[in-house]
């Protein structure tokens, strides 16, 4: 059976986002781990949208955002149109997860939320096959 050895430029870019994504998730995991085990790791404002009401859910809300990134990093690896599609709309919740702690950490948002634009650019990018 003949294998096709035909890939374009563009096939690094779906493997370079599925490594990013994956990345991205183990990190946004560990931050949702730590905010909900240790409260006085981070300094929090009281008048902001994270508030230490709202603390333990960010918590969860970035460990979900985290799992979902790193397993459809992994998926998006083997190159399917739906992994693709899906880890786009991952990467898009973790932007907006970010965007909430602009105020509390401004540069580990800026940096999270460039990280997820790049992976949403690698994604959408031609397939390998095309």
């Amino acid at each position: 059976m003949p294998v096709n050895t035909n890939n374009s430029g563009w096939a690094g870019w779906g493997y370079f986002g599925g490594l990013l994504m994956a990345v991205l998730g183990i990190a946004q995991g560990v931050l949702g781990v730590s905010e909900l085990g240790q409260k006085k790791l981070f300094f929090v404002f009281t008048d902001k949208l994270v508030s230490n009401n709202f603390f333990t859910t960010w918590g969860w809300i970035d460990l979900v955002v985290g799992a979902l990134l790193l397993i459809a990093g992994f998926s998006a690896l083997h190159g399917s149109t739906m992994a693709k599609t899906i880890g786009s709309f991952f990467a898009g919740l973790a932007v907006l997860a970010n965007l909430i702690f602009l105020p509390v950490y401004p540069l580990w948002s800026v940096l999270s939320v460039a990280v997820a634009v790049l992976i949403m650019y690698s994604l959408a990018v031609r397939s390998p096959s095309e």
